[in-house]
């Protein structure tokens, strides 16, 4: 499959921002991709970005064509919404319908990188990265994985997750919009994750990490993968802020309907 830069936008540095937490992705929505590389099977459409259609055997991948350079720890934030649905196929697993899932990643390699389709979710075999996954199919020969309805911390392009938890209360892949924020502060990695846009005070899961030795320097690409395989589903990601800092976003509101807010910790408030 090709490899193709996509209309879109990445947002400048804000000018106006903290100099403490420079905002260096921000798409309050994907009408414009023009500043994302889309690889495969991946399209901004109907102003989101689709990293696969409801079709099988489609793999996906979108990055920036400008790496972000990390500070000295790799601290970093960043929140997006996303919707997986019109899941089909003739496999179902404990969760129903629906088919494979979608990483967001942290990788130094290049905007193009893409890694294996079906259960590898796009993201297997994508070297010194860091992958956090949001899986909905049970793999049945992989004892890392809890079930069809999980989130999973992944290294080095292994979908064999390190740390895994459980997505209890409702299907990722049910339609509805999910909510998610993943922060590093240099040593721990939290993962959080509603069907509210109000940021939880609890995480879903942490890990201890060294991201500049995964990476293998602190220069990276942000973004995201998926995979269908032989059951499908559609993988949109409605809107993303990447922030180049330990700056947790939405310590209060986030995400609202058809209008963004921001609330960094410490800080003022930005509008999305």
């Amino acid at each position: 499959m090709k490899s193709r830069p996509f209309a879109g936008t990445l947002a400048a540095l804000l000018a106006s921002f903290p100099t403490t937490a420079a905002t260096v992705v921000d798409f309050a929505d994907f009408g414009d991709c023009s500043t994302l590389q889309l690889n495969h099977d991946a399209v901004c459409v109907d102003d989101v970005l689709r990293l696969t259609p409801a079709l099988e055997l489609r793999d996906g991948s979108a990055f920036p064509v400008v790496p972000i350079a990390l500070g000295a720890d790799a601290a970093f934030s960043t929140a997006f919404s996303f919707r997986l649905h019109d899941g089909g196929g003739p496999f179902a697993d404990d969760s129903g319908l629906g088919a494979d899932g979608f990483v967001f990643v942290l990788q130094p390699l290049a905007a193009t990188a893409t890694g294996d389709g079906g259960d590898g979710l796009g993201y297997r075999g994508i070297a010194n990265s860091l992958g956090i996954e949001f899986d909905t199919f049970t793999l049945s020969t992989s004892a890392t994985e809890p079930n069809g309805n999980h989130l999973g911390v992944d290294l080095d392009g292994s979908t064999d997750s390190l740390r895994a938890v459980t997505i209890a209360e409702a299907p990722l892949n049910d339609g509805g919009i999910w909510y998610a924020w993943i922060d590093y502060d240099g040593a721990t990695l939290e993962v959080r994750a509603s069907r509210t846009p109000e940021r939880p005070a609890g995480r879903r899961m942490s890990y201890l990490l060294d991201l500049p030795a995964t990476l293998g320097g602190t220069t990276a690409f942000a973004g995201f993968t998926a995979a269908t395989g032989g059951s499908y589903e559609a993988h949109d990601i409605l809107r993303w802020r990447f922030v180049d800092a330990y700056a947790p976003i939405g310590e209060d509101r986030i995400f609202h309907d058809g209008f963004e807010r921001a609330t960094f910790a410490g800080e003022g408030q930005e509008d999305w």
